[in-house]
């Protein structure tokens, strides 16, 4: 049996919004991953208070 992740959905800014822990909760919790218009990517762990950066 294959996994396909379920697809992405992009919002109408732009934005894509994707679950980073996984698990099959009703809420997504406060973990965020945050991509820019320059590719640089960030992590949230606490619902956009805190901003790590993870790629340049």
């Amino acid at each position: 049996m294959d996994f396909m992740a379920p697809q992405p959905k992009i919002g109408e800014n732009g934005r894509v919004e994707l679950k980073t822990n996984g698990k099959p909760e009703t809420t997504r919790g406060d973990d965020r991953l945050i991509v820019g218009s320059n590719g640089s990517i960030y992590y949230s762990p606490d619902h956009y208070h805190t901003f790590i950066l993870i790629v340049e």
